[in-house]
Parts: C-alpha cells; structure tokens; sequence
C-alpha cells in the first residue's frame, strides 16, 4: 500500500488537486472539514467529514488516510 511518503509525482499533484478542490467546497465547510485518502487502485481522493473512504459507492475499506483539515469558521487547519 502506498503511504504519504512513498506517492508518486502523478499522486502528489492529484494530492495537491484534491486539496484546493476540497477548501472550496462549501459542504465541506458546513459539515466542518475533510480528509484525503489515496484509495486502494491507487487514486487520490477526497471525502467530507463523517464519509469513508468510497469508491462507486461501495467503502474502500484498504484505503490510507494521508491527512485530515477542520473548519474553524475562519481557516482550515490539518489534524491528526
């Protein structure tokens, strides 16, 4: 499985790309934040708080959380 440290170029951009996408989505501020996982075919994803890790609607249950954000109604801040 891949980890945080070990993604690829390709990965890091779409980590990069799911992280802009998911600050700007309003749900995700009213639910108060998000996480982004790298699901188990590879993909890098990002699901709002109180979602697992999904693929087609089906939980990926091999998937790896590679970092979760919180809305404090001001910023977004990274937590564990």
């Amino acid at each position: 499985m891949t980890t945080p440290t070990t993604l690829t170029a390709l990965q890091r951009r779409a980590f990069a790309a799911a992280l802009r996408a998911a600050k700007q989505d309003a749900y995700c501020r009213q639910v108060g934040g998000f996480a982004i996982a790298c699901l188990s075919d590879g993909s890098i994803d990002w699901f709002p708080l109180g979602q697992p890790p999904h693929r087609g609607g089906e939980p990926d249950r091999n998937a790896v959380i590679l970092g979760k954000w919180r809305w404090n109604h001001r910023r977004w801040s990274r937590i564990a």
